[in-house]
């Protein structure tokens, strides 16, 4: 994935590339897949709309197949009408989305600005209108949050129809921005990895304590 976003040990492991392969091979797995008696697909691809005119062309030609499909994306595929239409019409039923906070701050805080939280409402209204379900990433705790954001983003989900959620505290992996920063400030609470499972209290929060966090994340 080619975004900045400071948590993600991803875009820092693979220095932000974005790799294609050519539609004729994934085309003919598709086929191969098909041949098995399969028809529903999973695309592991951390953001496969990242490139969107290679996005379009690999959708244009999955048309054909009949296929249903899932993956994960950014909220931008919302905001490219005619990527959003091609995805629906090869067969996507459902995306992975990581929102991760509904408070610009926050999203600010970790170079995820981007998202937009603004414009969520009908981001999230034009995905669902083509038929395609969103399965919504949220982190609770990063520095823009305070005690509030727990009934704030519960009601943001209900209102939004999100058909399931993912929800994360923040983690400092190595070698990410975040994690430097949360060093250089001595708010990491744990350095075990083994515990690093996206539902402990890794770091303390700037506007509510580790158990506030906690208490929320549960509620």
């Amino acid at each position: 994935c080619p975004h900045p976003c400071e948590y993600c040990a991803v875009q820092t492991y693979y220095q932000r590339s974005f790799r294609t392969r050519p539609v004729t091979e994934v085309i003919e797995d598709l086929r191969t897949i098909k041949s098995l008696g399969a028809n529903r697909i999973l695309f592991l691809d951390d953001n496969p709309i990242a490139h969107p005119e290679a996005a379009k062309e690999l959708f244009r030609a999955m048309i054909p197949l009949r296929l249903k499909w899932a993956s994960q994306s950014t909220i931008n595929i919302a905001r490219d009408p005619e990527l959003l239409d091609l995805a629906a019409r090869s067969g996507c039923v459902s995306l992975s989305i990581g929102l991760e906070s509904i408070n610009e701050a926050s999203l600010d805080s970790v170079s995820k600005g981007f998202n937009l939280p603004k414009r969520f409402d009908r981001d999230l209204a034009a995905i669902r209108g083509k038929g395609i379900q969103v399965i919504a990433l949220l982190m609770v705790g990063l520095d823009g949050d305070t005690v509030d954001v727990f009934q704030r983003s519960l009601a943001f989900l209900i209102d939004n129809k999100i058909s399931f959620l993912k929800l994360f505290t923040p983690c400092p992996y190595p070698g990410t921005k975040y994690y430097d920063d949360m060093a250089k400030a001595g708010r990491i609470l744990v350095q075990d990895w083994g515990r690093y499972d996206y539902g402990s209290p890794l770091i303390r929060p700037a506007n509510m304590t580790a158990d506030e966090m906690m208490q929320g994340f549960k509620y």
